[in-house]
């Protein structure tokens, strides 16, 4: 749209569900005076254009200005918990994400120094053993969360992937190297 003042107007306009049914467009300043008259209840849910969906109305303060809403619907621990939920998946993409990278340089390293005889596999097998637990952890964290795993968004899923699976491969192999290294007595 080339008219930032029809745009603007444009973003003014709700819709709301109540009672299973979608009503509007109608302005913000609207939907409050229903508010306020108590024709809505301070449960209904909103959605305007440029949101992914509908929203409790209690998201926006503007629109329950001056209108008494209990602070259980204002504080709803539903959505508090599935904010807290996707706040955790993005830390934990993360947290794989770089154990994954830092192990697998390690690991990297190590074996370079055994290549050229500055190091012993005692150190590798001490190294690898501590990544290992990584892998547990991504091997029991992925398939728990995996449905949180992929409503994150893209660069978080990636991370998450990348690292979750590279842990449990490094894993798989830390304890191939480790059962190679028992049988041929390193």
């Amino acid at each position: 749209m080339d008219d930032p003042v029809a745009e603007a107007q444009l973003l003014d306009y709700w819709r709301y569900a109540h009672n299973g049914e979608s009503y509007g467009p109608v302005s913000g300043d609207e939907i409050n005076a229903m508010l306020r008259s108590k024709q809505l209840p301070p449960t209904i849910l909103v959605w305007r254009e440029g949101m992914a969906g509908f929203v409790q109305v209690t998201t926006f303060a503007g629109l329950i200005q001056g209108v008494k809403v209990p602070i259980r619907q204002i504080l709803d621990p539903h959505a508090r918990s599935q904010a807290k939920i996707m706040s955790n998946a993005k830390q934990n993409s993360i947290a794989m994400f770089v154990i994954f990278l830092l192990w697998l340089l390690g690991l990297s390293s190590q074996i370079i120094g055994i290549l050229r005889g500055r190091s012993e596999a005692s150190d590798v097998n001490c190294f690898a053993s501590v990544g290992m637990l990584g892998g547990i952890y991504a091997a029991i964290y992925l398939p728990l969360r995996w449905k949180t795993l992929m409503r994150l968004p893209q660069h978080f899923r990636v991370m998450g992937l990348v690292g979750g699976f590279g842990l449990i491969a490094l894993f798989a192999l830390s304890i191939a190297f480790g059962v190679f290294a028992v049988a041929v007595g390193l």
